[in-house]
């Protein structure tokens, strides 16, 4: 046994789990982020993801929560599913019957939460890559499960897995329900490690990936934490991957969005860069996790600082305006339809 060999086995239930995520009726109503998607915008050069993160951003029979997570987008015409039929290369993606993109949509009756239809597909489809063995039976759901130190509402879904030879693991996914995604999702395809055909999801853009990241290592060296339930809060300091994550998408990241998304996510927070190479960083960790990682935290930080725009670049806090619901309820279905 490895830790390779143990991170190929998480990752084969990663691939697998998110495979049947993609494939479902609820599948855009929720936009993927996270550790999932930096192979995607990083190569060889991402760190191995971890779980899977979701926001979900409504369903059609759900209008006022679609309105105030949705605001600002500019939605194409049609739903995922159409997209998808539009581009061959992402044709292969299985649905849930047969090959082939198929979405059934009984969204008028769609429950609020997709995790009962997840665990009913793992019954039928618990086998992934590598010899891994999925254990929907024993799954646990954390209905009030938010990240500790913020005010936040989500879920939390914990799946374990076996595959011989190696410990138990297991798939964390969480969902976010009270965050605004303030850009239209990106379809987008998810590689598999075995080489299979992606996973075709709506996901984050880079930078608004990056904007977040930026988001959360400032308040984690401020008033915020990260520490688990149970555990005597640390001294505030950023964390080692977040600090990681944010280098690689910074340098690749040079877009004229990136100022706007940098106030969305903050709000009307002061966005204090001025000091960012001087942040504390959880650092030593994360390269003990991560010994392929080298270089200090400042000089990360120094990077991350070069690779940012300057403050004068990124607008001052507006309010976002009022909003017809119904128009924007109306535009919903309608791309949805």
């Amino acid at each position: 046994m490895t830790d390779d060999a143990q991170r190929a086995a998480h990752r084969a239930a990663l691939d697998h789990v998110l495979g049947l995520c993609a494939g479902r009726w609820w599948s855009d109503s929720v936009v993927l982020r996270g550790s999932v998607l930096l192979p995607t915008w990083l190569g060889a050069a991402a760190r191995p993801p971890a779980d899977l993160d979701w926001v979900v951003i409504g369903t059609a029979h759900d209008p006022e929560a679609v309105a105030d997570r949705t605001y600002g987008w500019e939605y194409p015409d049609g739903s995922l599913a159409d997209l998808c039929r539009r581009y061959p290369e992402i044709e292969q993606q299985p649905g849930d019957d047969e090959p082939g993109w198929y979405v059934d949509r009984e969204l008028d009756v769609a429950p609020a939460a997709p995790f009962g239809d997840l665990l009913d597909l793992l019954v039928e489809r618990p086998r992934a890559a590598r010899g891994v063995v999925l254990c929907p039976a024993e799954a646990e759901i954390s209905d009030d499960w938010a990240y500790s130190g913020y005010d936040g509402v989500g879920v939390r879904l914990v799946i374990p897995w076996r595959a011989p030879g190696l410990p138990d693991g297991s798939v964390q996914l969480d969902f976010a329900a009270d965050e605004r995604v303030p850009e239209t999702p990106v379809p987008t395809l998810v590689p598999r490690a075995d080489g299979g055909p992606p996973a075709v999801v709506l996901a984050v853009s880079r930078e608004l990936a990056l904007a977040w990241k930026v988001l959360w290592m400032y308040r984690d060296t401020r008033a915020y934490g990260w520490y688990d339930d149970g555990e005597d809060e640390p001294a505030p300091a950023a964390r080692g991957k977040d600090l990681y994550d944010a280098v690689l998408l910074a340098e690749g990241c040079r877009t004229s969005e990136l100022p706007r998304l940098l106030r969305d996510v903050f709000g009307d927070e002061d966005i204090a860069l001025d000091d960012l190479v001087s942040w504390p960083v959880d650092w030593a960790e994360f390269v003990a996790a991560h010994p392929w990682v080298t270089g200090t935290a400042r000089e990360w930080s120094e990077r991350l600082a070069a690779a940012l725009p300057p403050l004068s670049d990124i607008p001052p806090y507006s309010p976002i305006p009022p909003r017809d619901l119904a128009a924007l309820a109306d535009h919903w279905n309608s791309a949805r339809s």
